[in-house]
This record gives structure tokens, sequence and C-alpha cells, in this order.
């Protein structure tokens, strides 16, 4: 079991090879541990560092070592720990000490592999241990009860107190066993207690210091956000909104929007989608509605264009402006997908499914016809508000 500098991975931001200065940083830490016995304050750290010409200051150089978080929490995890945790600034007498990452690009070897090899033993008592269907059992492991699976230096000398001592301060800081160490005696003997959490299970084969990293990389990950709800809407929502349009643009203008002879073919828009059929069939007639707007009256030209030329004409506020200008977008996305769901340009096609939040085709037509619907809506209910206001600013003057 070997743990090399060399094999640093810039992939793994715990493992990124540190600079010139930050190196130095986690080396002055360490040489502390090492003729002290115990972690070093804050103000040690700092002025060794100035006094060495190191800039910037130990600080910044802190704040700028890698680090990820534990979960979907605040805590973090990096190459060095401190007193009062990462994110708040250091006070002179805060303890700083490194965690087995920082060991690592310290160039503590032999003190990474002893915390790999004890690792290895913890994940193999938690697999090997039966719990009862009736009680909860906790389970504890001493120091000494792991010592005989360690590399000590050398072999036939046994481990050291101070490095069973140090053992156990790493342990401490390290996500794996966070929490679960208890040391009951002092600082000769080095002796502690582990209670040892289950997921210990996690890193159970871990042989070398660079493998843990990635191992606690993907433990530390979040869980990925839970998939959205799906939209739900009414079936008759669309018609609705459709209905509600014209009632408004009808009070303002004096004109009908949209034809009545059109909401035959907006009851479709009602019916439920089971198959890619129904699907292209409800996309259709959205765009034959939309087809018919009248927004002055006439049926020349484009519809959605004439739509916004309209509005636009208006004087639409400066909030409301690139708000009808993006819910037109939106519409104009149907029919591109309507295009190419009938004559295979996937270009356009490709496009309107990213701006409409689809993933096409798929086995869940439904949801697709469901999410077509809501984003439509949504867009015909940005026109209706708009319209509304002109209407509400032009009865006002």
């Amino acid at each position: 079991m070997t743990t090399t500098v060399a094999d640093e991975d810039p992939q793994n931001p715990l493992l990124k090879a540190p600079s010139q200065e930050q190196r130095r940083l986690l080396e002055v830490i360490w040489e502390a541990r090492q003729m002290e016995g115990v972690w070093p304050i804050y103000q040690y750290v700092q002025v060794t560092l100035h006094q060495g010409g190191v800039r910037p200051g130990a600080e910044a150089l802190m704040t700028d070592c890698p680090w990820v978080r534990l979960g979907t929490g605040f805590a973090q995890y990096g190459w060095l720990w401190k007193g009062r945790g990462l994110g708040i600034p250091p006070a002179p007498d805060d303890l700083v000490g490194l965690t087995a990452v920082g060991l690592f690009h310290a160039g503590a070897l032999y003190e990474c592999n002893l915390f790999v090899s004890a690792l290895a033993r913890l994940a193999s008592i938690a697999q090997a241990f039966k719990p009862s269907p009736r009680e909860v059992q906790i389970v504890k492991v001493t120091g000494g009860e792991v010592s005989p699976y360690l590399f000590p230096r050398p072999p036939s000398l046994g481990i050291a107190a101070e490095d069973l001592q140090l053992l156990g301060d790493i342990l401490r800081q390290e996500p794996s066993t966070l929490r679960y160490i208890d040391r009951t005696g002092g600082p000769v003997d080095g002796t502690w207690t582990l209670e040892l959490d289950p997921y210990i299970q996690a890193y159970e084969g871990v042989r070398t210091l660079q493998d843990y990293a990635d191992r606690l990389l993907v433990e530390l990950s979040p869980p990925p956000p839970p998939a959205p709800a799906p939209i739900l809407v009414s079936s008759l929502a669309l018609s609705e909104a459709l209905d509600y349009l014209n009632v408004i643009w009808l009070a303002w203008t004096k004109i009908s929007l949209i034809p009545s002879s059109r909401f035959e073919v907006a009851a479709k828009l009602a019916l439920n989608c089971a198959t890619s059929t129904d699907f292209d069939s409800g996309i259709s007639a959205i765009c034959e509605v939309l087809d018919d707007l009248r927004p002055d009256g006439t049926a020349s030209g484009h519809a959605l264009e004439r739509l916004g030329k309209y509005l636009t004409a208006q004087k639409l506020s400066p909030e409301a402006e690139p708000r009808v200008r993006s819910a037109i977008e939106d519409l104009e996305a149907l029919y591109d997908l309507r295009v190419w769901r009938q004559h295979g340009v996937e270009k356009k096609g490709d496009r309107a499914a990213l701006r409409l939040g689809l993933k096409l085709p798929t086995d869940e037509w439904g949801d697709a016809w469901n999410a077509v619907r809501a984003r439509t809506v949504a867009a015909l209910t940005v026109i209706r508000e708009a319209a509304d206001s002109l209407r509400s600013h032009s009865r006002g003057t």
C-alpha cells in the first residue's frame, strides 16, 4: 500500500496539485505537529509564513485551498481544518490542522498509509457486524484493536504511541469517521475509541489515499435533485386561457382576437394524449388556433408576427416588453415543433424542444403534452396580462 505525490489527480479538487505557497502552508502546519505533538494555533502559522516571505498571507492561502461541501449543509472538507470552521475568519488562538488529504499534499506519506490501513480495517469490522432485529447495538473499536493491522515503522517495534495518537486526531477530522471518535486516554498512550457508523462500509477496499479521496468525493456529493413534479394542468386550461385572452382583447380593442369558429378546434386541446400521434395532433391543433389570431381584425400575414408588432406599437412598459417577446417566441417554437414532427426538420425541432423544456422522443407522451399545454397557457397569460394593462392604461387616459 503506497501513496505517492505523483498520483495527484487534477479532476478531483481534493487531489489538485497545490501551488508552491499552498504547499508551504501545509508543511508549516505539519512541521509544527511533528515538533510539538499537537496541532499549532493560527498565529503561529500566520507569523511563520510571513517571516518566511510567503505571500499572500495565511488566511488568503487557507481560503484558496480546495474544499468540498459535506452533503447539502454548510460544513466543508478540504486540505486543512481550523477550530471555528473553514468559512469563518481565523482567530489567533484557533487550532489549525491537516486532514488526511492535507497530509498527503504535505508529503506525510507514512501517516497517510497509517490512516488508509486503519480505515480499511474499520470498514471490514463494520462489514462483518451482524445487527440484531430487536435492539440497537453500538460497535466500538479501540486504537489498540486496530493497531495490529497497521503498518508500523520499523515493523519490528509496532505502532508508536504518538503515531496512534496522531491517527486518532486524523480520524476525528475525517467525514468517514467524523463525530464518532472519543479519545479516552492521555497524550502519552494515544488510546482512543471509535464508534463505527454503518456507512463506513463505503470505504471498504480503499488501498491508497488517492482512492480514499475519490471515494470521499462520491460519498460527499449531494444527492441529485429530485425530478420536478409533473406539471398538472386542467384539461380545459388551454381553452380557458384562449377564451380569457379573447375576452380581454375584445374589451380592449373591440376586435375578436380569435374567430368563434376556432373554438371548436380549441376544444380538441382538452383531449388526453397517450401516443405520439395524439401529441402531434395536439400540437397541430394549437398551431391552427394561433394561425387564426387576428390582433388587428385581419387574417393576412403571419399571425404571431402581427400580434407582436401590434402589442409593441402600443408602447408596452419596459417590464412587459421582454416578457411578451419571450411569450411569443415560446408560441413560435410550437410551429418549429410541428414542422419537426411532420417533416423531420431536426435542427428546428431540437431548438424548439430545448426552449420548451422537452426531451423528445419520449415514452411519456402524456407528460410531454401536459408540459406543452402548461407552457402555452403561461405564454397566453403573459399576452393577456399585457393587453389588460394596456386596456387599463387607455381607460385611464
